[in-house]
């Protein structure tokens, strides 16, 4: 077998070697992982460049040639090219084809463990680009979608490490609590909610909580939603209340629908008190139309009331 070239071996996306082959100008590795297949470089560098020749010289209908063409090669690649287009991923200089070989490798990370790496790679490569937040936003709902054991623990390490904006951590969260493993580890979105500096990361880990209902759940959104402060993750812990739809909120609830300065507030109680659909809730909501000042959420309370009579 000609050297270079064979299929994936456990480990082998971060062995790397000095180059042996030669590699398209356009990326200039310093470095090649042991798997690197230089066909696949060397035809994917063609279809990049018959793209960006449509742009400046071709026409409509050669551009989307040219993009059918581009789309359909990485269409055609199995396992066996992924150590190769995660090496390109890391040098490539064009978002548009860092996104299609992050699609690539998406798509070939129910077949290959190295897929994942090769985002997480990237992700760590970037992290420190804030013009790239979008980019990563993208790369991090592939690695939800990939819901294989190493995907979560990328997505688990991002979750926790200081590099990451705010929003990417939340993102990341969201796609934990939707894994398959999310309900096997709900114990980390209690964490979170109780312990998360930023206020968008308590917000997702409350609606986590609200989706999974573990159990202890309710202790820890009522505990979470006495000490709040941030509005967004105030209504995030009152929606998932309402979810669960136990009757021992109730009384906490009630406490927030009449007492919080925002209406915003004591419309996502009294919502979430609606939820639950008791006669004690039923009773709550009654009490509270003919105290609530704010007209808005009155109509809202006058609705839920009919609804459950």
């Amino acid at each position: 077998m000609p050297d270079g070239q064979g299929t994936i071996q456990p480990g082998s996306l971060g062995e790397l070697s000095p180059p042996r082959v030669q590699t398209p100008e356009r990326w200039s590795l310093e470095q090649i992982p042991r798997e690197w297949r230089p066909e696949i470089a060397s035809s994917l560098g063609d279809y990049i460049t018959r793209v960006e020749a449509s742009l400046s010289s071709g026409t409509g209908s050669e551009r989307e040639a040219a993009i059918l063409a581009i789309d359909g090669f990485l269409a055609s690649m199995g396992p066996e090219a992924v150590p190769t287009l995660g090496a390109i991923l890391l040098r490539e200089g064009s978002e548009e084809h860092r996104r299609r070989i992050v699609r690539t490798l998406g798509r070939l990370g129910g077949q290959s463990e190295e897929a994942t790496e090769a985002l997480q790679r990237f992700l760590l490569d970037r992290s420190g680009e804030p013009a790239a937040s979008e980019e990563l936003a993208n790369v991090v709902k592939v690695m939800g979608l990939l819901q294989n054991k190493t995907s979560f623990d990328a997505l688990l390490e991002l979750v926790f490490n200081p590099r990451f904006p705010a929003d990417l951590k939340s993102l990341a969260a969201r796609s934990l609590s939707e894994h398959p493993r999310g309900g096997q580890e709900s114990g980390l979105f209690t964490t979170l909610l109780g312990e998360a500096e930023d206020p968008a990361l308590r917000k997702e880990a409350a609606s986590a909580l609200g989706r999974l209902r573990p159990l202890g759940v309710l202790v820890a959104l009522l505990s979470a939603l006495e000490k709040e402060r941030d509005l967004d993750t105030t209504r995030a812990i009152l929606a998932s209340l309402g979810s669960i739809r136990d009757p021992l909120s109730l009384p906490p609830l009630e406490k927030k629908a009449r007492l919080a300065a925002e209406k915003d507030i004591r419309l996502a109680a009294a919502s979430a008190i609606a939820s639950v659909g008791s006669l004690q809730a039923l009773a709550i909501l009654k009490d509270l139309a003919m105290t609530e000042a704010e007209p808005g959420v009155r109509r809202h309370l006058e609705r839920w009331i009919e609804k459950l009579q």
